[in-house]
C-alpha cells in the first residue's frame, strides 16, 4: 500500500527538528552542525 507508506515519510519529514536530527545522525559531515535548521519550512507534499 503506497499510500500507509508516503503517510509515514510524511509524518517523519513534517518536524525540523526531526529532520534535523536525522540528516546529523545519518551525514558523517562537520559542516552540516553549522547549518541552520530553524530555516527548514514545510512544503506541500503533492
Amino acid at each position: 500500500m503506497p499510500q500507509d507508506d508516503d503517510a509515514g515519510y510524511k509524518l517523519l519529514f513534517s518536524t525540523p527538528e526531526v529532520v534535523r536530527d536525522l540528516v546529523l545522525g545519518f551525514i558523517p559531515d562537520a559542516w552540516l552542525h553549522g547549518l541552520d535548521y530553524t530555516t527548514l519550512e514545510k512544503v506541500p507534499a503533492s
